[in-house]
């Protein structure tokens, strides 16, 4: 099967598909060190729809959140993409920045991990969000400040007249946080992408804005991208999950699918790590080894090292991403995991 399968269960999407609002294609980043070149994301294919949730999942140095700030053209000096991302038909990687100004926020919208550090410290909120409609729909002052406050209240800020006239340091991690998905939607992005939106936010916290996003997944067209290491958090909020290893992706199914029958080891060992209810802590387990060296990938899969059911094809031959069942793709030798 073809890297360009990247939407399980659904035909390789076009154009003039109207539900389709972004199709990537054999996505690869890169980035030049003095230690010499390391490979972040390897040939990445997938297909956002409007009104649905993708969940990207994996450890630390995967490849999650290099993905989409290739896409958003937010690459370090020393990276660089390759390949085809089109947004309604139009390829917008390695656009001109003036091309991607014009795409960012209003097409294009994330909300990143750190709230403190996406937002301007020392200025009002209320003018940061009206810059983003002054600057991409034009609007008045007047008009502007009418919108944003109409925004703080939709993620349910309370006193929407008095936050819009105080600083990001007066308000506290969850509240920031609602700050920045209003700023994303203020320009109803076709698009929006939250990289591990709640990591730093404590449990009750999360919850609500895990609801936030699910809320705005229901009522509006947006696609959402969803860039996490919680599966509980892909569980409760995602259609589809699309796991990542080593710059690649290992599996790509339904979300529920994914859940009760995963096809990969690696996904099996995640979900592995994750704490139950119906089972004793102590049979928590974690996935032995470290995550591969992206300066020096095996030959084989990448996977391997870690992988209590790898052979020797594994070590020699890399496995492609492939149909382990209608709407389910999976890179891996074996037919059936044990």
């Amino acid at each position: 099967m073809a890297a360009t399968h990247a939407r399980p269960g659904r035909r390789p999407a076009s154009a003039s598909d109207q539900r389709t609002v972004m199709e990537c294609r054999d996505l690869t980043v890169h980035f030049d060190t003095p230690n010499g070149r390391i490979s972040a994301v390897n040939g990445i294919s997938f297909d956002l729809q409007r009104g649905e949730c993708l969940g990207i999942v994996g450890e630390s140095g995967s490849g999650k959140s290099q993905t989409f700030l290739a896409i958003l053209g937010l690459l370090a000096s020393n990276g660089h993409a390759s390949g085809s991302v089109k947004l309604h038909g139009e390829e917008i990687l390695n656009v001109s920045r003036r091309r991607l100004d014009a795409i960012r926020g209003e097409k294009l919208a994330i909300v990143f991990q750190d709230s403190i550090t996406g937002l301007t410290p020392h200025k009002r909120i209320g003018e940061q969000l009206s810059e983003v409609l002054t600057q991409h729909r034009g609007l008045g002052r007047g008009a502007a400040r009418a919108k944003v406050l109409e925004m703080l209240e939709l993620v349910r800020i309370p006193e929407a007249e008095k936050r819009y006239r105080m600083y990001p340091h007066e308000f506290s991690g969850g509240m920031r946080q609602r700050v920045m998905v209003a700023q994303a939607l203020l320009c109803q992005p076709d698009v929006l992408i939250a990289d591990e939106p709640t990591t730093a936010l404590d449990v009750t916290v999360q919850a609500q804005i895990l609801k936030l996003f699910k809320g705005l997944a229901d009522h509006t067209n947006t696609a959402l991208v969803m860039i996490t290491h919680d599966l509980g958090v892909v569980a409760g909020l995602c259609d589809e999950v699309m796991v990542m290893y080593g710059g690649r992706v290992v599996e790509h199914a339904p979300v529920d699918e994914l859940f009760y029958a995963p096809r990969h080891p690696y996904t099996r060992g995640l979900l592995a790590c994750m704490p139950r209810a119906d089972r004793d802590s102590e049979e928590l387990t974690a996935i032995p080894g470290q995550p591969p060296d992206l300066e020096a990938l095996p030959p084989g899969c990448a996977f391997a090292p870690r992988c209590p059911y790898a052979f020797g094809r594994c070590e020699l031959e890399r496995p492609i991403l492939e149909t382990a069942q209608p709407g389910h793709l999976k890179a891996c030798h074996l037919e059936e995991l044990p």
